[in-house]
């Protein structure tokens, strides 16, 4: 009776000690997985957290080209402005089909012009983009075609010897056009004034869209009488162009 007793006491402490390492066992596995579930979901809400706060820097990234025009050796340059609040990395630059690096800072609310070194030619057009780091992307268009009104203005009538004005307003009536080295010419037929000076100015460097250039020549009278006929014209980036305008004293 004795004997039976103490084999039951060994068979049920075996039982005990199993179990407890089952749960221990059980334990330890879920409290891993919980661990793996609860890291899963803090890396899930870091990354959603970065997706939402890149989102929300890219709306608040607002940078535009102002204008682009070519500088005076042909080459394009652009004025950007940021008019977010957040700094823009603006990293490429795109000019029709081709494209070209950039590495420009730009902060909020601040502006620059840019030297992009992209060589541009006279009757073509453009379409050019800038795009950030962060994907945001705006874009110009310039046509460098030539359309302009011209008005020469001269005397009606002057007398022997007199000196006197003729002026020339050169404008551009283009909308995204910027013709540069803008220089006029004043051709006439009939009796020959003589030219004491002029054009002032000889050129200007840049015509932008909607906006006048004014050149004046003084000339004297000739000694004899008969009409003088004035033309004027221009040429942009030493090209002539085939717009005209005549006058006659």
């Amino acid at each position: 009776m004795l004997v039976v007793m103490a084999k039951t006491q060994r068979k049920g402490l075996g039982t005990v000690i199993a179990t407890v390492i089952f749960i221990f066992i059980m334990l330890f596995t879920v409290s891993n997985l919980y661990m793996w579930y609860f890291n899963r979901l803090d890396e899930y809400n870091q990354a959603l957290e970065q997706m939402l706060q890149f989102e929300e820097e890219r709306a608040n990234e607002r940078v535009r080209i102002v204008s682009a025009y070519p500088d005076t050796d042909g080459t394009l340059i652009l004025n950007l402005a940021n008019y977010g609040s957040t700094t823009a990395h603006l990293v490429h630059l795109w000019v029709n089909n081709e494209k070209y690096p950039m590495d420009i800072y730009l902060e909020p609310g601040s502006s620059l012009e840019y030297d992009t070194g992209v060589g541009l030619e006279i009757g073509e057009e453009y379409e050019i983009k800038v795009v950030s780091e962060r994907g945001s992307i705006d874009s110009f268009h310039l046509a460098l075609t030539i359309d302009a009104r011209l008005n020469l203005i001269a005397p009606g009538a002057v007398y022997f010897g007199q000196e006197f004005t003729v002026l020339l307003l050169v404008t551009n009536v283009e909308d995204y056009s910027y013709p540069y080295n803008v220089e006029p010419t004043l051709t006439w037929t009939g009796v020959s004034p003589t030219l004491v000076e002029g054009p002032i100015p000889p050129s200007v460097s840049l015509l932008p869209p909607q906006s006048t250039a004014a050149f004046r020549w003084k000339l004297e009278a000739p000694s004899t009488t008969g009409t003088i006929n004035f033309t004027g014209s221009f040429k942009v980036a030493g090209q002539e162009s085939d717009i005209t305008d005549p006058a006659s004293t």
